[in-house]
């Protein structure tokens, strides 16, 4: 098992910010949980060849706006051959999304 805490500074200019929503910029959450797997496999290249098989228990507790400093925590826990990964988001110590990621070794195919 090991845990870790990336920092991430949300552009003030994301894109995504324009339309979601205009006068009220909000993180869109699907891209929260993206993010997170995305640090986490350049911080973990052993990681590269996992593939995400599952999305679990997500929770959206706060929002996330242009020019926010995040930590994106992590603990990784090897699982039978695959990896279960427990994600959160804090901003300044507040929960602002918890989930966990299922892992699992091998390419993406199509169904």
């Amino acid at each position: 098992m090991q845990t870790l805490t990336i920092p991430f500074q949300v552009p003030a200019d994301f894109w995504p910010f324009a339309g979601h929503f205009p006068g009220e910029p909000i993180f869109p959450g699907v891209m929260l949980l993206s993010l997170g797997l995305e640090q986490l496999k350049k911080q973990r290249p052993d990681l590269a060849d996992f593939r995400l098989a599952a999305i679990e228990n997500v929770r959206f507790k706060h929002k996330v706006g242009p020019g926010d400093a995040l930590d994106l925590c992590y603990t990784v826990i090897p699982q039978d051959g695959a990896i279960r990964v427990l994600y959160s988001i804090t901003r300044e110590e507040q929960l602002l999304l918890k989930s966990s990621f299922l892992l699992q070794q091998g390419a993406a195919h199509d169904s």
